[in-house]
């Protein structure tokens, strides 16, 4: 099985200013809120590090091996505003019932959880 994460938000909360990319994400100024990531206990899912680290400005190309203290250094910045989730399901509800404006989502419950809502970004 193959799958990717995407970035959720929901467009009430933005408007015509809405986050399009992962530097957006971790912009709890620009776009407050709490902001949902992956957080599977025992399974370190893809995709919170990897945005991490090309937030903070390292190379698509050079991401790997990660430095996984570097990208754990930077999701601390927005820990306050951070929200784990455990299972595909709740990812989807926590964008669905408002408790998170912004989510890491499985590309699959994404879609899911309806374009019409929501919308995914790069």
């Amino acid at each position: 099985m193959s799958y990717g994460v995407v970035l959720m938000h929901d467009k009430k909360k933005f408007g015509g200013n809405p986050p399009k990319s992962w530097a957006d994400f971790f912009n709890t100024g620009k776009y407050p809120g709490k902001r949902a990531i992956p957080g599977i206990p025992s399974d370190a899912s893809p995709g919170a590090l990897e945005a991490a680290l090309l937030v903070d400005g390292v190379a698509p190309d050079r991401l790997y091996p990660l430095n996984v203290d570097r990208a754990l250094k930077k999701l601390t910045s927005v820990r306050s505003s951070l929200v784990f989730w455990d299972t595909g399901a709740r990812s989807q509800q926590l964008l669905e019932s408002g408790e998170v404006s912004m989510a890491m989502v499985w590309s699959g419950r994404a879609y899911a959880a309806g374009l019409e809502l929501f919308e995914h970004g790069g």
